[in-house]
C-alpha cells in the first residue's frame, strides 16, 4: 500500500508544482504587458512631442487586441493560419496624429512606416 501513497503524493507535487508554474507564467506575461504599456505611455510624439500617457497607452492596447482578435477570426473563417504581429494604435491627444507601437521592439511609427 505504501508504493501507491508515494505514487499519489508525487502526481499531487507534479500537478502542484505545473499549477505554480502557470501562475508564473501569467504574472510574468501581464507585469511584461504593464512594462510595455508604461514604455508607450512615456514616448513621445514624433510630431508634437507630447507625452502620450497612460490613457492613450491603455486605449491603445485595448484597441490593437480588439483588432486582433478580429483578424483572427476572420483568417479562421477563411482558413487561413495567421501569423500574429501585435501592432497598438495610439493616437496623441494633443495634435491627433495616429501612430503604429509594436510592443515586441518598442517601436513607434507612422502605420505606412510599419508595413
Amino acid at each position: 500500500m505504501a508504493p501507491m501513497n508515494i505514487i499519489g503524493f508525487v502526481l499531487v507535487a507534479a500537478i502542484a508544482a505545473f499549477l505554480s508554474f502557470l501562475r508564473y507564467l501569467e504574472f510574468s506575461i501581464r507585469r511584461r504587458q504593464q512594462k510595455r504599456l508604461a514604455e508607450l505611455a512615456s514616448l513621445p510624439c514624433l510630431r508634437c512631442g507630447a507625452l502620450f500617457g497612460a490613457e492613450a497607452a491603455n486605449a491603445a492596447c485595448e484597441e490593437g487586441e480588439r483588432r486582433t482578435a478580429e483578424s483572427i477570426i476572420d483568417a479562421k473563417n477563411r482558413g487561413v493560419r495567421l501569423r500574429v504581429v501585435m501592432f497598438r494604435p495610439v493616437t496623441c491627444r494633443r495634435c491627433g496624429a495616429i501612430y503604429m507601437f509594436r510592443p515586441d521592439e518598442g517601436r513607434l511609427a507612422h502605420g505606412t512606416e510599419l508595413a
